[in-house]
């Protein structure tokens, strides 16, 4: 019988499908998804993340977005960075002046706080887009750092898991 965790976590996937790069958080939410590596864990995608992630909090402990980012500080395409939403907020605020999304991640967040519905742990895995112009499909470069991000934000939540609950070797 597997193990029941007590604290669910959220993993919700960002993008715009037919906006090539600005596809990654949509493609790694389908790839978690697909492999059972979280099997506790709620899994969306969304479009619309102002609208979306505040009604998917309900008892949710840790929040993870996973969303395709503009680089301001020279990070290359392909880099990505997990943000620790609590510590780092004046960043995300920062970066919602270039959402691609109307109603954008820093709105969700807003909102759900203003809700009462944000939870105390919210890390947002953003990833430098190299090319959101419309068409389908990755650019070479995130399309590789997509599995390597999948595989590092697994072991993140995992970790998460285990500082949460009793670990045993």
């Amino acid at each position: 019988m597997a193990a029941q965790f007590k604290r669910p976590v959220c993993i919700v996937g960002c993008g715009r499908w037919l906006r090539r790069d600005d596809e990654v958080g949509l493609r790694i939410a389908r790839l978690l998804s697909e492999s059972d590596s979280l099997p506790q864990t709620r899994i969306y995608s969304t479009e619309a993340p102002a609208i979306d992630i505040p009604t998917w909090l309900d008892g949710v402990e840790l929040l993870v977005v996973i969303d395709a980012a503009k680089s301001g500080n020279g990070h290359p395409p392909g880099s990505w960075d997990r943000i620790d939403c609590r510590t780092t907020n004046a960043r995300i605020r920062a970066r919602g002046n270039t959402d691609t999304h109307g109603m954008s991640v820093d709105l969700a967040l807003s909102l759900s706080e203003s809700l009462g519905l944000l939870p105390k742990d919210v890390w947002i895995y953003a990833v430098v887009a190299e090319d959101v112009g419309y068409g389908d499909g990755l650019s070479p470069v995130v399309a590789r750092a997509a599995p390597v991000l999948c595989d590092a934000l697994v072991l993140d939540v995992k970790g998460w898991l285990c500082q949460s609950e009793v670990c045993h070797a």
